[in-house]
């Protein structure tokens, strides 16, 4: 089954997209694993600057990026606009401080001390509806990305 993307104003099929076979989705995820131990081997200054990188693009590319959340969920151009900058808004932040936010932190327990570390675990899969907005699937990639797991996101028809 094709999976359309309807603009929602005039109701015309925007484009079609096959759905992903069984090994279409198991690749993906096999990619996000395969890329696991060189994203978890970057290092935290690294990730901050492709992370800045992605802010700067979002925003050089918000003329382009705004008109397809239009099309595809309806939304007035304004709100499109501002979505596509509170995403590269949220990119910058974590740029900015994600390497701090995921420091190790000392605490004390009774018996002397210890260290709480961010540790990633391994690649995380998010399967989100096909017009989720842009700033959520920044907002649920953001946090690993600054802190290490590499994302397969995918979309699934509502």
């Amino acid at each position: 089954m094709a999976i359309a993307t309807v603009n929602p104003a005039d109701n015309t099929t925007v484009e079609e997209f096959d759905e992903f076979t069984d090994q279409q989705i198991d690749a993906a995820v096999a990619a996000a694993d395969a890329a696991y131990p060189t994203w978890r081997d970057t290092k935290k200054s690294e990730r901050a600057a492709i992370l800045a990188r992605a802010a700067q693009l979002m925003t050089d590319r918000a003329d382009e990026l705004a008109p397809l959340l239009t099309t595809e969920m309806g939304k007035l151009i304004g709100e499109s606009r501002g979505e596509v900058a509170l995403a590269g808004a949220i990119l910058q932040y974590y740029a900015d401080n994600g390497e701090a936010m995921t420091a190790d932190e000392s605490i004390e327990v009774a018996d002397g001390s210890a260290i709480v570390r961010t540790a990633p675990l391994g690649a995380l899969l998010g399967v989100m509806p096909w017009n989720f907005p842009l700033y959520q699937v920044v907002r649920f990639c953001i946090r690993s990305c600054a802190s290490r797991p590499p994302i397969s996101c995918s979309a699934i028809p509502c």
